[in-house]
């Protein structure tokens, strides 16, 4: 858990480093992307036959901490550390209704397209590779 801080605070530097087209296209995608993710899930769960649920759960682990004097290390001293694993956990589901669903999604999805590829071309007009 110490590195999730890290992340966060790193993942603004890395989307700085995206080249201007990789932005535009991020910015205006969002809900083509986020479905096409939906559609990935469903045809998961269908071919599977069941969903995953995943959660987070907190296992506390004792580790050695140094215990400080004056600026200077004295010792050890044992301290709890939460630590968070996923756990992942069959679902029961309907396969008619997912593949209900999947028809739903992939028909939303086919609207979106041409608003997607228009944006595509112009985050391309706008910022051309050089």
């Amino acid at each position: 858990m110490r590195t999730l801080p890290f992340a966060l605070l790193a993942l603004p530097l890395f989307a700085a480093c995206a080249s201007p087209y990789a932005r535009c296209v991020e910015e205006y995608s969002g809900d083509y992307l986020r479905l096409n993710a939906q559609i990935a899930t469903t045809q998961g769960n269908i071919d599977r036959g069941y969903a995953i649920h995943t959660q987070s759960v907190p296992e506390t682990v004792w580790e050695q901490c140094p215990r400080f004097k004056d600026g200077k290390i004295i010792g050890y001293r044992l301290c709890p550390e939460t630590h968070y694993r996923e756990i992942e956990t069959p679902v029961v589901i309907s396969v008619p209704s997912e593949r209900d669903r999947l028809k739903r999604l992939t028909r939303d999805r086919a609207a979106l397209q041409q608003r997607h590829d228009s944006v595509i071309e112009q985050c391309r007009m706008a910022h051309p590779p050089k």
